[in-house]
């Protein structure tokens, strides 16, 4: 019961947003959801790194091996999705990397936050956004140089990665993370009147991003793409959440604690940036829409069950 109440709030505010995105308080094409996740993006999340990471101490080696042990086990099934499962399920060459960026990239910004808060405060807030930083940072350089290969022979691989080094420098995200990690290096703290200023948008990341979710996906349409949408699902929210559980446990035996926070992070469903990216690129977007509709309702009941499992085992 406890589990459902935590899974409760996130998926109704969710469901809120997606029903109020088809009516005519927030009509197609008001820019609404964009506007929400923008202000998300741009300034609830870098409030909540600097709240939690600025001040706080710096990750010691326990913490970052437990990151890398997470992307270890990421980057087999982006292996997998983009080999293996993208041939079996006649994707074009040019959107495996989409697809596999589909399957790997969760949901940790908007309800990610809002599952791991009630579970584990600030401190699981905190992991969860170690995991996160290096997420988009990793994933979109990794999917952008594998897009543009595979489109184009006559791709400049160097000129390629200093554009994207560019603009990942210039994402507030990354540079907020950066700055706060080294603002946690000096060990001077933040002064209570700026906690207390960055706390009042750093509180709302969750709540606005799960009603954002809601009505982005609320003029969504999966007609014609379920096959990839079910692949990349059962890859997504069942073989990633066993790898991350069966590496950190067996192989790396991490504290029951953080084989939880990976497990359930590894559980989130794919989050909107997919869509973002199959745009910029004009591949795979009525599946990357799919997946993510699909993939969000689904992980009602995976995210309730592995919590029921890993909570109570």
């Amino acid at each position: 019961m406890n589990n459902l109440l935590i899974i409760l709030p996130v998926f109704s505010l969710m469901l809120a947003g997606f029903l109020l995105g088809r009516t005519r308080i927030f009509p197609e094409g008001s820019g609404a959801a964009q506007s929400l996740s923008t202000y998300v993006w741009y300034v609830a999340i870098p409030a909540l790194l600097i709240k939690l990471i600025a001040n706080n101490t710096l990750p010691d080696s326990s913490e970052l091996t437990w990151v890398v042990s997470y992307y270890v086990c990421l980057y087999l099934i982006y292996f997998v999705a983009y080999k293996i499962v993208a041939p079996l399920i006649n994707i074009e060459s040019s959107g495996r990397a989409v697809f596999a960026f589909s399957v790997c990239f969760g949901n940790m910004g908007f309800i990610g936050i809002g599952i791991m808060y009630p579970l584990f405060g600030e401190e699981g807030v905190r992991s969860l956004l170690l995991i996160m930083s290096f997420h988009m940072l990793s994933l979109i350089l990794v999917t952008t140089v594998l897009t543009e290969i595979n489109k184009s022979t006559k791709v400049q691989l160097s000129s390629l990665l200093f554009e994207l080094l560019g603009k990942l420098t210039r994402n507030t995200i990354i540079v907020t993370m950066v700055l706060s990690l080294l603002w946690s290096a000096t060990g001077l703290g933040i002064a209570d009147w700026v906690m207390r200023l960055v706390s009042l948008p750093a509180d709302s990341a969750a709540p606005v991003g799960l009603f954002a979710v809601g009505l982005s996906l609320s003029r969504v349409k999966i007609k014609g793409v379920r096959l990839v949408a079910f692949s990349a699902m059962g890859l997504k929210l069942i073989a990633l959440p066993l790898v991350v559980y069966l590496f950190m446990t067996h192989v790396m035996a991490f504290d029951p604690r953080d084989v939880i926070i990976a497990t359930l992070c590894a559980c989130l469903p794919t989050g909107v940036a997919a869509y973002n990216i199959a745009q910029q690129y004009d591949v795979g977007v009525k599946t990357s829409s799919a997946i993510i509709l699909l993939g969000t309702i689904t992980s009602a009941f995976t995210l309730t069950i592995a919590m029921s499992l890993l909570i109570h085992s």
